[in-house]
């Protein structure tokens, strides 16, 4: 298959403007102070107390350990039940993959995490770009569509809805629990969005 087709010239410029952004973003984060800090300040004021729990449970979720599961039971469905493992293995590999970006530029770019004032676990990692975030939107796109040919539509529209509601929440969890400054939830969606298009442009 020749290259330039399946990845056109507008596509690379696109990710490629992604992906400066994303590094920008780690480079530039003390410029982004105000910002920060006034996100901060606004989910402060939003807070209440019942919501503490159910961001915990979001951020178990979408942590490691049960992330991985949700991951590997599709990728075994889409196996087994469907027999595509091209698509069940470019799903794995893209989080995978992902992961790997998300834990390098967490040591090169140093960023200090938000005082963990209502963290319910200290996390000694740097704070860009935030992996939940990243992983869980990445998966709510991605499995969806790649289920939706074995799947009714209705099924898979309802399965993209509560996937793609479920990252939003991880995301607002993140800044809930301390865990992440605004700006490391939009470097972790910037960088979800460049490894979708770049799944699925290389299965399609």
């Amino acid at each position: 298959m020749n290259f330039r087709n399946l990845l056109p010239a507008e596509f690379l410029l696109t990710a490629a403007f992604l992906m400066a952004v994303y590094i920008v973003l780690a480079v530039v984060y003390k410029r982004l102070g105000r910002l920060n800090s006034a996100a901060r300040r606004a989910v402060h004021r939003l807070r209440r107390p019942w919501m503490r729990r159910f961001f915990i449970l979001t951020h178990k979720l979408y942590d490691v350990p049960l992330a991985s599961v949700q991951v590997a039971l599709v990728g075994l469905l889409l196996g087994f039940a469907w027999n595509d493992w091209r698509a069940a293995t470019a799903l794995l590999a893209a989080l995978f993959l992902q992961t790997a970006v998300v834990s390098a530029t967490k040591g090169l770019s140093g960023r200090v995490r938000p005082p963990h004032d209502t963290a319910h676990v200290i996390m000694q990692s740097g704070s860009y770009p935030s992996g939940h975030s990243a992983g869980s939107m990445t998966f709510a796109i991605l499995a969806p569509v790649l289920v939706l040919p074995y799947v009714p539509g209705a099924f898979a529209a309802g399965l993209a809805a509560y996937l793609l509601t479920m990252a939003l929440l991880t995301a607002a969890g993140r800044l809930y629990l301390d865990m992440h400054w605004f700006t490391d939830l939009v470097g972790g969606w910037i960088l979800s969005s460049v490894t979708v298009m770049f799944t699925l442009a290389l299965i399609s």
